[in-house]
C-alpha cells in the first residue's frame, strides 16, 4: 500500500477550516482534512449508505457524510470534543456510558 496515494495532495487543516478554542490553538490535534474524508467516503459509500467513524472527534467526518447525503454513526470518548462536535453539527449528542 505504500505509495497508494501519493496522487493524492492535500494540504494539513489550516485556515477557516481548522477548528480552534477560545485561547486560539487547535481543538483537535489530528483533524483531518475535508478533502480527504470526501475522497474517502465517496470511494467507499453511496448516498444513504451509513458511515461508522469509531473516532469521531470534533466531527469532521460527520459533517461531509452529510453533505455527501449520506447518514453517520459516531463514537468519541473525549468530552471536549463531543461538546466541539456537537456545536459544529447541531447535533442531539445520545451519551453512553
Amino acid at each position: 500500500m505504500r505509495g497508494f496515494f501519493d496522487f493524492i495532495e492535500i494540504p494539513i487543516v489550516q485556515g477557516q477550516e481548522r477548528i480552534k478554542g477560545v485561547d486560539g490553538r487547535a481543538v483537535h490535534p489530528t483533524q483531518k482534512p475535508e478533502k480527504l474524508l470526501e475522497l474517502i467516503i465517496r470511494a467507499s459509500s453511496n448516498e444513504n449508505d451509513i458511515v461508522l467513524a469509531p473516532f469521531f472527534g470534533t466531527g469532521t467526518t460527520g459533517k461531509i457524510t452529510e453533505q455527501l447525503n449520506r447518514k453517520w454513526i459516531g463514537i468519541e470518548k473525549n468530552e471536549r470534543y463531543i461538546i466541539v462536535a456537537n456545536e459544529r453539527l447541531k447535533l442531539k449528542i445520545k451519551k453512553t456510558a
